[in-house]
């Protein structure tokens, strides 16, 4: 139950992505909803669900729209990995924390795919625009965040929930 749930909030945060969020560009930038949605995950359930979560949800852009089958599941498990052993020791309900570990990792995870990619030959231009293009991103996440961290934490203990009430009744 838990992980088909996560499973449709991931493909509808990758319908968002390719379809709204496409034609919503800030300066040239788009939000990563699937790395919002990972590192949220990842604070919200702890590291190893945060790293298995950001496989699955890595795995699932490489197959939609990846070129490099395993590069954004890489990149996305690390991210939730990092997300949750990082906020271990943080308050969690803090509106700070949620937004800057999002922008950070949008900025890790993209770091990574990039480096990936040029590790594996591709043509990978590392110039200003990039840069900015990167940090532009997880801006627009941190934001993106900041208005939907506490409705995503409530559905998260929602399906917490559901979860245990169908493994409990059989």
């Amino acid at each position: 139950m838990k992980v088909a749930a996560i499973i449709m909030l991931f493909l509808l945060a990758m319908l968002l992505q390719t379809t709204v969020f496409s034609v919503l560009p800030v300066w040239g930038a788009y939000p990563d909803l699937l790395t919002i949605l990972v590192v949220n995950l990842g604070m919200l359930n702890g590291r190893t669900e945060g790293a298995w979560l950001g496989f699955l949800a890595g795995l699932i852009r490489d197959l939609l729209v990846g070129r490099y089958i395993g590069l954004n599941a890489l990149a996305t498990c690390l991210v939730g990995f990092l997300a949750g052993a990082a906020v271990q020791r943080l308050y969690r309900d803090n509106f700070f924390v949620p937004c800057f570990f999002t922008m950070v990792g949008t900025w890790v995870g993209r770091s990574l795919v990039l480096l990936g990619m040029a590790l594996f030959g591709a043509a990978v231009q590392w110039n200003l625009q990039m840069l900015f293009s990167i940090v532009l991103s997880g801006l627009y996440s941190a934001v993106i965040t900041l208005f939907i961290y506490r409705r995503f934490a409530r559905l998260n203990e929602l399906i917490i929930y559901w979860d245990e009430l169908v493994r409990r009744s059989g």
